[in-house]
């Protein structure tokens, strides 16, 4: 017979350990967490010398599924500002509402095709 101790309590997140088995349980209230991957791609066309795209592909860390659950598409001219960008969350781990926030960030300031091509 096993027996469940608690190891940690802060506000309301307590994770348990079963005691003989070695297992650790996720933490209660823990937010789901996505893992990110920026994937670059190599533009061919010379129309668009200067711009970089790509897509993020995401990641369910709860899943067994070892593919990307969404791909979220950016091509850009602004290198620079999309470079920070990609530096600050690249293979980052990130809540539900963190991923909203970079999803709409890439589709908003780092998805702009040229006028002539819309």
């Amino acid at each position: 017979m096993t027996s469940v101790v608690p190891l940690l309590t802060q506000k309301n997140i307590t994770s348990v350990m079963t005691v003989g088995t070695g297992c650790l349980m996720k933490p209660m209230n823990e937010p789901k967490k996505y893992f990110l991957s920026f994937i670059e791609e190599c533009i061919m066309n010379e129309k668009y010398s200067g711009y970089v795209g790509g897509r993020i592909e995401v990641y369910d860390n709860e899943s067994e599924n070892p593919y990307n659950i969404e791909e979220i598409r950016f091509f850009t001219n602004k290198c620079d500002k999309f470079y920070a960008f990609r530096e600050a969350w690249d293979f980052q781990d990130v809540t539900e509402l963190q991923l909203n926030m970079i999803r709409n960030t890439a589709t908003k300031a780092f998805l702009n095709y040229p006028k002539e091509d819309k």
